[in-house]
């Protein structure tokens, strides 16, 4: 017999990644924003009268960082008020949900990496990072089983700052990255197979509990990232003989600049870590998930 999954946000890119990597013995509902705004707790529980699901993954968020400053209402209506509203209905009828948080809760301070038992505490002016927290605390509050999932700098090749990078490059924009941003590059769909891995696990827990995703390797600065991939690009471009492009992008790659600004609303230090060792064996190194975003990009140009 199938398991029911109820999908939240079920047109964004987290949501379509989960769709695409759903494994056998699975029966995803996914519902989009026009279905379903979040936000309407009376119709969210009409859905889980009608559907019945088993485990309810919540990939509804808004995630627009410097777009969050001018809608701060919405936002924390979104990404605070809905997730608890959604914990209690779910709570009340013991199903467990599946939530996904970020790095942005913390404070940013420092070098030291953040573990799932570090203190969130985000000293930025962000209003998604303070948004998110406060949606993690409703959760705990919700009496609600299951996990929060914190990811950072996810990216699928489309509208992030992998597609920014390789767009303005491409339009030989001048390209300037900071350094002051430290981080762990999580690739969508990777994040996405390795929720539907742990899915069971995740079911089982008797309260909500939080864990780390983070990909293999060293963290990295975000003008780091951008030259990693914009390497990758020129590479897969030269491979293809396309050296016109691949010139243009080793030209940008060469000629990035790199700044120490950041700007207030952005934390510095988003070092994520985890304790567990045997979720971190199950995934590739950030390189490999950046090297399929940048493939997307590059065959979106093509239309391959």
């Amino acid at each position: 017999m199938n398991k029911k999954v109820l999908l939240l946000g079920g047109q964004g890119r987290l949501a379509r990644a989960l769709l695409t990597t759903q494994p056998p013995g699975v029966l995803v509902q996914a519902l989009s924003r026009a279905e379903l705004d979040i936000t309407n707790v009376r119709r969210f529980e009409m859905f889980i009268q009608r559907l019945q699901p088993q485990v309810v993954i919540n990939a509804a968020a808004w995630t627009d960082v410097s777009g969050a400053q001018q809608q701060r209402e919405t936002v924390f209506d979104v990404n605070a008020l809905a997730p608890t509203r959604i914990a209690k209905v779910l709570s009340e009828r013991q199903i467990p949900l599946v939530h996904y948080s970020t790095d942005y809760v913390f404070s940013g301070e420092g070098e030291t990496p953040w573990y799932e038992d570090s203190e969130p505490n985000p000293k930025t002016n962000g209003v998604y990072g303070k948004s998110k927290l406060e949606g993690e605390k409703g959760l705990r509050e919700s009496g609600v089983s299951g996990v929060v999932i914190r990811a950072g700098w996810l990216h699928s090749g489309e509208r992030d700052f992998v597609a920014a990078i390789l767009n303005a490059a491409l339009a030989k924009k001048v390209l300037t990255v900071t350094a002051a941003q430290v981080g762990m590059p999580t690739h969508t769909a990777t994040l996405a197979n390795w929720t539907w891995q742990l899915l069971p696990c995740f079911e089982k827990q008797r309260s909500i509990s939080v864990v780390h995703y983070v990909e293999s390797g060293e963290w990295v600065t975000r003008a780091e990232f951008a030259r990693y991939l914009l390497y990758s690009a020129e590479k897969y471009c030269t491979n293809l003989q396309l050296t016109a492009m691949a010139n243009t992008l080793h030209e940008a790659r060469v000629g990035l600049t790199v700044t120490q600004d950041i700007d207030a609303i952005r934390p510095a230090n988003c070092r994520l870590a985890t304790r567990s060792s045997s979720r971190l064996a199950l995934l590739p190194h950030w390189k490999v998930g950046v090297d399929k975003s940048v493939e997307n990009v590059i065959k979106s140009k093509l239309r391959i």
